[in-house]
């Protein structure tokens, strides 16, 4: 496969021969179709198991690093947790993977393999957590060796990362005080030498630690005070010794 980069982000494509390798523990996958839209790859493919409910690891690869390295410029039915069915799609970016002057000839090769968690988070029922406070989180699993990187995911964007973790089961994982509030948030736990070992959380929300009507509460009294002040100060300004009270809020 050449791919020659164009005006607009669109591109031409010769086709010398795709290679696809399939090497999933399945009953059978079908590539059903591959096309070209936008400056990005489609790959339409068919995973069968007589388990439904069997999850698989799916995973993209290039001749560029002779396979070594899934892509990561991937959306779609790729990585963890991808269950059987007739209308599974990848859609891969190369120039976001590779950069826009990118042009070669390149082969691709799907792999994939019946998913089993390497570690596993222990009570992990949070519903939402707050920003500027820290939590226990807790796994079990994985070897002594294994160094994991524990990321922050608000959707599929990374909001950060906490880096170099020994595998001793726990960690206290600190929420940034910056952290945008909001819902789908969740937690991917990856072994930092191996890119196929990767475990999500559930979604959670992030909230912030104090509720926004608290905040606005003291300065709505804060403005009442200074609601009734004013006319104190005004009646000392005018000279009068008798200066007149709050306004009687139930006149019409």
């Amino acid at each position: 496969m050449r791919i020659i980069p164009a005006v607009n982000r669109y591109f031409f494509l010769t086709l010398f021969g795709v290679l696809l390798t399939i090497s999933v523990q399945a009953q059978r996958v079908e590539i059903k179709e591959i096309y070209f839209e936008e400056a990005k790859i489609h790959i339409l493919y068919k995973l069968e198991d007589s388990k439904n409910d069997r999850a698989y690891q799916i995973n993209i690869y290039s001749s560029k690093d002779n396979f070594i390295s899934p892509l990561q410029a991937v959306d779609g039915d790729v990585g963890v947790e991808i269950y059987p069915g007739d209308t599974k799609e990848i859609v891969w970016d190369p120039f976001e993977e590779f950069g826009q002057d990118f042009s070669d000839d390149i082969n691709i090769e799907i792999r994939g393999r019946v998913y089993i968690p390497f570690v596993k988070l222990d009570d992990f029922n949070y519903e939402s957590l707050k920003r500027g406070k820290s939590y226990e989180i807790t796994w079990t699993g994985g070897a002594s060796s294994n160094i994991l990187n524990i990321a922050l995911y608000k959707g599929d964007t990374k909001v950060t990362v906490f880096s170099n973790i020994a595998n001793v089961g726990e960690h206290t994982l600190y929420i940034p005080k910056k952290t945008e509030v909001g819902e789908d948030y969740r937690l991917r736990i990856s072994d930092k030498n191996n890119k196929d070992d990767v475990v999500f959380s559930k979604e959670f929300a992030v909230k912030r630690r104090i509720p926004l009507a608290l905040q606005i509460a003291p300065v709505a009294l804060v403005g009442a005070g200074v609601y009734f002040l004013l006319p104190i100060l005004q009646s000392e300004e005018d000279g009068f010794d008798n200066p007149q009270g709050p306004p009687n809020l139930n006149e019409n």
